[in-house]
């Protein structure tokens, strides 16, 4: 009869310590994994929220300097050369610093360029801001009273609002403001009664009535064209047709 062949007392322990290393082990690689994966999404959710709480384009830190461009450049940004540019403006004796109500100030030559630019060719305003260093809204400083009649909660800043019509050129034919940062385009619209002065003077040659084309913080009306929002999947096929009918440049 063969003997009964027992784990001393000194191995059982070997064969727990070892289980309790496998064991401490696994618990560690699971610890260190879901600490991977909870700094993943943290860093995702970090991401996201810093998406969505800085929906405008960041300002670029540029200080416009027309002589960084040579003639030619010069001529096809802004129709004039360099020396042109000065010209026009000692000819039209524009003071070196222009300061604005709202505090900020700019040079009389970026002012210039400015302009010739957007009349050499039709942009937003957030197309200029590489070349200007310039933001496309007006932000203010947080008042400290009544601050929420200045707070645009689209652009999630303090602000404030102007109502403007420009021809596909670059020339601005009506100006309205400035208005509360909260206050809604449509309340402008209709404030300005710009739709009653359109019906009256605006006409084609045929004495029909022409259209202006806003973004889509305005509604639909006789005289005002707005796209549907959406993407084209989700539109029906006389809305894709109509937003196709009425893109142009906003």
């Amino acid at each position: 009869q063969l003997p009964l062949l027992l784990p001393r007392e000194d191995d059982a322990n070997t064969d727990d310590d070892d289980d309790d290393i496998e064991e401490q082990a696994d618990s560690d690689e699971e610890l260190v994994f879901l600490l991977g994966a909870a700094n993943d999404l943290f860093q995702h959710a970090a991401q996201f929220l810093l998406r969505r709480s800085n929906r405008n384009p960041s300002v670029p830190f540029v200080i416009f300097n027309l002589d960084q461009y040579d003639d030619i450049t010069s001529e096809r940004l802004f129709r004039f050369q360099v020396d042109e540019i000065h010209d026009i403006v000692d000819a039209l004796c524009i003071p070196n610093i222009l300061p604005l109500d709202n505090g900020s100030k700019f040079r009389s030559i970026e002012g210039v360029c400015l302009l010739l630019r957007r009349l050499v060719f039709t942009c937003q305003l957030v197309e200029l801001m590489p070349m200007f260093g310039r933001s496309e809204i007006r932000p203010i400083a947080r008042p400290t009273e009544n601050q929420r009649q200045e707070y645009n909660g689209h652009h999630r800043l303090h602000a404030m609002k102007f109502q403007a019509v420009t021809t596909l050129d670059g020339i601005v034919v009506h100006l309205l403001g400035p208005y509360h940062g909260a206050q809604h385009d449509t309340a402008m619209y209709r404030i300005s009664r710009l739709q009653a002065t359109h019906l009256e003077r605006v006409k084609d040659v045929a004495g029909n009535n022409m259209c202006l084309f806003g973004d889509q913080g305005y509604e639909n009306s006789p005289v005002l064209l707005v796209n549907f929002p959406g993407k084209d999947h989700e539109l029906t096929e006389w809305q894709r047709a109509f937003n196709m009918a009425v893109r142009v440049p906003l």
